[in-house]
């Protein structure tokens, strides 16, 4: 199997039923390009872009958009499974955890490039993705149930805030 557009994504998932397995062969299978990707990308100077692109009772799915420089800070996915695929350009990806004495501990730093899938594993598994590289990049994520908030780790230390989703387009437009 290949899927070869959203629209094709789209389809494959259950809107209606939390199916992880199906999830995780989607986005195996997906083949996407950022032409592909044009209705749903949009740039910000001041930071990555989330741009939402479907919300169903059982996924999210969402682009962001990355110039070079940006980067996310770490965060975890509040207990969802997510998946996350590089479309163009070059993320650097740095897995970490809480470790026992509530400091972020970075286990594996792995650069990604179009094609490369990135697998949300644990509940206590934290990341971030930096844009280090001097083009654009694309990243498609989607998470197995929708969230309205990530866990974030704030600044250096060890507290942990709770951060709303924010999206910067829905569906292809602007907000």
């Amino acid at each position: 199997m290949k899927l070869e557009s959203i629209s094709e994504l789209l389809n494959f998932l259950n809107p209606n039923k939390r199916d992880v397995k199906k999830c995780l062969e989607a986005m195996k299978s997906l083949d996407v390009d950022s032409i592909k990707m044009k209705g749903y990308t949009f740039w910000n100077k001041e930071g990555y872009t989330r741009n939402l692109i479907s919300k169903t009772e059982s996924f999210e799915l969402f682009a962001c958009c990355w110039e070079p420089g940006q980067e996310s800070r770490l965060h975890d996915l509040n207990g969802q499974a997510g998946w996350i695929k590089v479309v163009q350009g070059e993320l650097d990806f740095s897995v970490g955890k809480i470790g026992e004495d509530g400091a972020p501990e970075i286990t594996e730093e792995k650069k990604f490039t179009p094609g490369d899938l990135f697998i949300q594993q644990g509940k206590k598994q934290m990341y971030k993705i930096g844009n280090n590289s001097g083009v654009r990049a694309i990243s498609l994520h989607l998470y197995s149930l929708p969230i309205t908030y990530y866990n974030v780790l704030n600044g250096e230390g060890t507290d942990v805030e709770n951060l709303s989703i924010i999206y910067h387009s829905i569906n292809g437009t602007l907000i």
